[in-house]
């Protein structure tokens, strides 16, 4: 029913877009002692962490998710048999949990090289083979220290 307010609509994707950004922000720092982002020389920022510009664009955006993207993808996956659509949905959730697995691996493993902690594991040892400093420096470059 929400769908059918495109003002409530938006005020729930500023409300939601501002809330991820602000509570992701949050966790990273509490986490993992880095920051991604800082607003606080930004006008109407909240705790330096997302601000009300932003939040007003992440209203937008929802706007364009609802009413753009989602009925065209519903549309496709509305064509996918039952069965393929769990087999895919199944795949795709497998897919997230060992990236986002991975991302955190090499992450806490990146931390205990900053405090030469030797690997305790194969997995441990398998993240600074292939998941060095330098690397994650590339892909998480707006990763500072706090």
């Amino acid at each position: 029913p929400i769908k059918e307010n495109w003002k409530k609509v938006y005020f729930f994707g500023c409300l939601l877009g501002g809330a991820i950004e602000y509570f992701l922000s949050l966790f990273q720092e509490l986490f993992f002692g880095t920051i991604s982002w800082n607003y606080t020389n930004r006008l109407l920022n909240i705790d330096g962490r997302t601000t009300l510009p932003y939040m007003l664009f992440w209203g937008l955006l929802c706007l364009f998710a609802v009413y753009k993207i989602y009925p065209f993808v519903s549309n496709i996956i509305e064509r996918i048999p039952s069965n393929t659509g769990k087999i895919l949905t199944n795949m795709l959730i497998i897919l997230i949990v060992l990236d986002s697995s991975i991302s955190l691996m090499a992450i806490i493993r990146r931390e205990n090289r900053s405090k030469g902690i030797k690997p305790a594991t194969i997995i441990g040892e398998l993240c600074d083979i292939y998941y060095p400093d330098e690397f994650l420096d590339k892909i998480y470059h707006n990763a500072k220290k706090r």
